[in-house]
């Protein structure tokens, strides 16, 4: 994405070709854009952290069907949920299952990024492997800065000016 006069221009977003997960990854940009421009500019890990804060509260106020309130920010451990801080838990940003119960499929992950980080294929492992899925789920990273990539499916940037 690149930022230009208050607004995002997103500068490369490849497609899943699932029209459902291209959906919420729009969605899930949308919302990235809105927090982004409402947001007072800056840089550094304090502001990475204030994006993904706010982004994390707008998530679960709009309560998407499929991410809901609880599938953002969850902790994963061995294919089951566990709490928040448990040792060796792995956190996801969200994840969009098909339907509302933690038993519904799981078809996407997403993981946000920001500055010099970026999804690792042995994050895309770590996640994967926590949450119980195989690598047929994309992994899809949101980069505040790069964009969006959905690793081993697509690549999406959002550099910010």
């Amino acid at each position: 994405m690149v930022r230009r006069g208050g607004s995002i221009i997103v500068t490369q977003k490849d497609k899943t070709g699932d029209p459902q997960i291209d959906a919420k990854t729009d969605q899930s940009l949308d919302v990235l854009k809105e927090v982004i421009e409402s947001s007072c500019p800056g840089r550094g890990a304090l502001y990475g952290i204030e994006i993904y804060t706010k982004t994390a509260a707008r998530m679960r106020e709009l309560d998407l069907p499929g991410i809901g309130k609880h599938r953002v920010e969850q902790s994963f451990s061995a294919g089951d949920t566990v709490r928040y801080g448990l040792d060796g838990h792995v956190r996801t940003d969200f994840i969009y299952r098909n339907g509302r119960t933690s038993a519904a499929l799981i078809r996407a992950i997403w993981d946000r990024k920001a500055g010099r980080a970026k999804l690792t294929s042995k994050r895309v492992r770590e996640l994967s492997g926590a949450v119980g899925v195989d690598d047929s789920v994309p992994v899809i990273e949101i980069h505040i800065d790069r964009g969006i990539a959905v690793k081993n499916h697509i690549f999406v940037i959002l550099p910010l000016g």
